[in-house]
């Protein structure tokens, strides 16, 4: 499955993989990967690279 719902993720999944620009960015439980992303996200990371 490919989603950007990380609820739907979190609720259909086990494992999850984030993938940005081509590169994995983390592997492993699916609460585990969304909560790293949701982080990254909330963090503006995302905009310093």
């Amino acid at each position: 499955m490919v989603s950007h719902a990380n609820t739907t993720i979190t609720e259909t999944c086990e494992r999850a993989l984030w993938l940005e620009s081509g590169t994995l960015r983390k592997d492993g439980p699916a609460d585990e990967v969304v909560a790293a992303y949701e982080e990254f996200t909330r963090t503006g990371a995302k905009e310093k690279g």
